[in-house]
């Protein structure tokens, strides 16, 4: 055979070719997808234990102004632990 001849590969192999090169691509793609979604997570969970310390301070700083009790976020009523709010009568 001389270096100036071509040879046709057969259309079985030229799709199955395509095909592992279709697949090989939508898995770089999918963990592409997941890198960035694993990013996100711990960008995430970091930002949530900020949160967490966070709330901790408030809740130390609402307990040593007011000491031991809830809130009523809707209203800001503190009821000190230990009182039971008034009963509201409804008609």
């Amino acid at each position: 055979m001389s270096s100036s001849s071509t040879t046709h590969v057969t259309k079985e192999l030229i799709d199955t070719v395509k095909q592992l090169q279709s697949s090989m691509e939508a898995i770089k793609s999918e963990l592409g997808t997941i890198t960035l979604i694993e990013s996100r997570k711990a960008k995430l969970i970091a930002s949530f234990e900020e949160a967490e310390v966070s709330m901790k301070d408030v809740r130390e700083k609402i307990y040593k102004d007011y000491g031991d009790g809830t809130i009523d976020l809707n209203t800001g009523e503190f009821t000190p632990n230990g009182v039971v709010p008034e009963a509201e009568i409804v008609e």
